[in-house]
């Protein structure tokens, strides 16, 4: 009896890492408030939760006529330019809807846990309204993995029915107060690449010191025989 028992808790504890493993990434749009009065800015932020190792997404929200997309701002979950190691293949801006797709050039890169892929900045243009804002298209790439070489990518999508999504919603009336939004953060390279960078020039320097002074160590050597020759004679 007890012996079945350490065996089903060893079955369950080596089964928990699996488990752990195989949580899927979801979206989520959080608006930064729930109530608001025409002529209002709202923001609306596209979330990705329980990543682990994420390569790219590619997202897509939905307003209505009363709310109108002005801008979007990129977030800091993943780079979407050259020089912060990513590109994107493809975004997209209406009054109504905005997509926009990220995916990274360097592994190090790749993101994990919870993030802000993008911001939609949005205004409020009716008096009063029960509004929503949606997910309309959704895929997230991620390494399979990233403890390896192999650049192998698991798929998760609507389509697929492996992606969760929730969606926010807001009520526009007179006299609403907006909740002031937390500025968003804008993506970054890590702190340890610099220091990667920064230990690969003292690198550098130490050999460049010791090249010099093996040279001038040579210098030397080649002038005390001469000088020795001379006392003699």
């Amino acid at each position: 009896m007890i012996k079945s028992v350490v065996i089903s808790l060893l079955i369950v504890f080596l089964a928990l890492p699996v488990a752990a493993q195989t949580v899927n990434p979801l979206v989520e749009v959080v608006l930064s408030t729930d109530q608001a009065q025409q002529g209002d800015t709202v923001y609306a932020d596209v979330m990705i939760r329980n990543g682990h190792a994420i390569a790219g997404a590619d997202i897509g929200i939905a307003t209505e006529a009363c709310l109108q997309i002005t801008d979007r701002q990129l977030g800091a979950y993943l780079p979407a330019t050259g020089e912060t190691g990513g590109f994107s293949p493809f975004a997209e801006l209406t009054d109504t809807s905005t997509r926009f797709a990220a995916s990274i050039t360097d592994r190090a890169r790749a993101a994990n846990g919870d993030g802000t892929f993008y911001r939609a900045v949005m205004t409020v243009t009716c008096e009063q309204a029960d509004l929503q804002v949606y997910v309309t298209f959704a895929e997230v790439a991620a390494l399979a993995a990233p403890e390896s070489a192999s650049n192998e990518l698991l798929g998760y999508s609507l389509e697929r029915g492996n992606l969760s999504i929730v969606n926010d919603a807001l009520a526009v009336q007179p006299g609403a107060v907006a909740a002031t939004p937390v500025p968003i953060q804008a993506y970054a390279i890590p702190v340890t690449a610099s220091q990667d960078t920064l230990l690969l020039t003292i690198a550098l320097g130490i050999v460049g010191l010791a090249l010099i002074g093996l040279i001038v160590l040579a210098i030397l050597y080649r002038r005390h025989p001469r000088k020795r020759g001379r006392a003699q004679s």
